[in-house]
């Protein structure tokens, strides 16, 4: 099972948000549901969809996740911009004092925003 998917049932479970006493089909229901908006790279249709900037990190559990969106907004002619950075983490952007290439990030994403927008 993908990890955000038992992650949604993990927390569903703990929570008591699904139905009393669910079966597997519930589950596999919710689960389905649940991850049509939180892996934006599942989705089946890309209409009304903006050009994407995406910033990958090479040894981030979501890296996969986000160079397979590229691939599915590109084959849907939506324009993609996409930069890998080898050696970082998941959320190596928010330590922009201590890793240099969070700062190298933050510069690269405000680029290729005025270029989107101008």
């Amino acid at each position: 099972m993908h990890p955000q998917a038992q992650a949604f049932l993990d927390y569903t479970a703990k929570h008591n948000v699904l139905p009393e006493n669910p079966t597997l089909e519930d589950l596999r229901a919710d689960a389905a549901d649940y991850l049509k908006h939180a892996v934006p790279a599942r989705a089946m249709v890309f209409t009304n969809v903006a050009p994407a900037i995406i910033a990958l990190a090479e040894h981030d559990v979501l890296r996969d996740d986000g160079a397979n969106y590229a691939v599915a907004l590109k084959k849907a002619g939506i324009p993609v911009t996409m930069k890998e950075y080898p050696g970082m983490i998941h959320s190596f952007f928010g330590h922009g004092f201590m890793v240099e290439d969070a700062y190298n990030l933050r510069k690269w994403l405000s680029v290729q925003i005025v270029k989107a927008v101008h």
